[in-house]
């Protein structure tokens, strides 16, 4: 049997449900899903989809880039695919200016509003893409001096992913 209900979600509706709620240490939850009042069907699915603090990552070859320590060095003129998994991922890219001259990059083919940011070694932001939607980004920035930058790609926290 189940323990203690921990949150719930009943909007008495065909709509979504959603439950948000803080783990506080880890540990086994579990997620019951039961049908309101005589409300079933045995012909239709539904579909459940749950994101949840895990020592589980992405295996992409870029993965694990969620901090900036940790930033994906990256070689220009190079193209990279990757993918946020949740919408609290954030994926840090390093690139290494030998020289002065123009920093540039485009974020494209985004199925969701992401957000670019240009950052300096320190992790301040230089430079920000917020264009909206799931339109392209794109930065430009001219670097007076060689050094570290980093980039850093993120979801808009608006919007829901499923």
């Amino acid at each position: 049997m189940f323990g203690q209900r921990l949150a719930s979600s009943t909007n008495g509706k065909a709509d979504d449900e959603e439950i948000n709620f803080n783990a506080m240490g880890a540990d086994i939850y579990y997620i019951a899903i039961k049908p309101t009042k005589d409300y079933f069907s045995t012909n239709s699915s539904y579909t459940l989809k749950a994101f949840f603090p895990s020592d589980v990552k992405f295996k992409a070859g870029m993965e694990p880039n969620d901090i900036k320590e940790m930033a994906y060095p990256i070689i220009s003129g190079k193209k990279y695919t990757a993918k946020l998994e949740t919408a609290l991922d954030r994926d840090y890219y390093k690139l290494n200016v030998e020289k002065e001259g123009t920093i540039y990059a485009r974020l494209e083919n985004l199925p969701y509003d992401y957000d670019l940011k240009l950052l300096d070694k320190h992790g301040n932001t230089i430079k920000s893409s917020l264009t909206g939607l799931n339109k392209p980004e794109a930065l430009q920035f001219y670097a007076r001096e060689k050094g570290t930058y980093l980039y850093l790609c993120i979801s808009n926290k608006r919007q829901v992913f499923y």
